[in-house]
């Protein structure tokens, strides 16, 4: 038989014609399948469709070329991978990242962890929606607008999260009242759970936290934690607002004051008024403690 390096040319042509070939149904088939973008599953659904196809179009144009080979040049299908076989070994190991990521775009494929359309969030990069997966590396969108292309290897070895897929949003708030507000803490615990419970898509059976959480030196410490279903970035931005201005409002009706002695330590200039009041902020608040257990004796 004709020596493998004397065919090195006719093989080196056919895998040109080859890439060619498959680039060029790609790029139609691209053009062709332009689906609209929907719901998670849809997204989902068309990505497979889009990905799935090109696969079928490589490996059509691989097995045609195989088969030019061997009708052309009398070569057998054993001795052509064969020789794919060495090529492919030598340029792994000359090429390994290049081979780590398109092995990351093939796992990518197959296990869906996000598709494009999908907000998701990576170690040491920001929240981004994926505009597009390809085999050697995946296109984001940050929230500032900036276009960054992660290699795929750094999906298979980083934790990443799929924020789209979150059923729950939620807010964890802690609110600091003054000591003298604390007979009332009761009922303002109360009345939060009853008009909290009350908001929109609020979800009270998931970790519906409202309770007194502790008895601080200068402070009474309430911790707040409330879900919402599935509800979108600027809806959660909404819901987080009017819990707030809720739990505000209900702190006022009740005629209590959120403790502001933080505030006072931090923002005040003068080092001498800030030592005055840091004395007297001690001095009332170990009254207060020594008082507690005489409120509810």
């Amino acid at each position: 038989g004709v020596p493998m390096p004397a065919l090195a040319p006719q093989l080196a042509a056919a895998a040109g014609y080859t890439a060619v070939a498959g680039l060029g149904l790609t790029s139609i088939k691209d053009r062709l399948l332009k689906l609209p973008p929907s719901s998670t599953s849809t997204r989902a659904r068309n990505f497979a469709v889009k990905r799935g196809s090109g696969v079928a179009i490589w490996l059509v144009c691989i097995l045609a070329c195989l088969e030019i080979l061997r009708f052309e040049l009398g070569l057998t299908l054993g001795s052509i991978f064969a020789f794919s076989g060495v090529s492919g070994l030598a340029l792994g190991f000359a090429a390994k990242d290049l081979a780590s990521n398109w092995v990351g775009g093939a796992l990518l494929f197959v296990t869906r962890p996000f598709v494009p359309g999908d907000k998701i969030a990576l170690t040491n990069l920001p929240q981004s929606v994926v505009e597009r997966i390809g085999w050697y590396a995946t296109r984001v969108r940050c929230d500032d607008d900036q276009v960054q292309v992660v290699p795929n290897s750094k999906f298979v070895s980083n934790k990443v999260s799929n924020l789209s897929k979150r059923r729950h949003r939620c807010i964890r708030e802690n609110i600091h009242l003054s000591y003298d507000d604390l007979p009332r803490c009761g009922e303002i615990v109360a009345a939060l759970k009853a008009r909290l419970a009350e908001m929109p898509d609020v979800d009270t059976k998931r970790r519906f936290y409202i309770f007194i959480k502790e008895l601080r030196e200068t402070d009474v410490e309430i911790e707040i934690e409330v879900h919402w279903r599935g509800v979108s970035s600027q809806e959660y931005r909404e819901r987080r607002t009017e819990a707030l201005l809720l739990i505000a409002e209900v702190v006022r009706e009740f005629g209590a004051s959120f403790a502001v002695w933080d505030g006072v330590l931090t923002n005040s200039g003068d080092s001498a008024a800030s030592a005055g009041r840091l004395v007297a902020a001690l001095d009332l608040s170990g009254r207060r403690s020594a008082s507690v257990a005489e409120l509810y004796d």
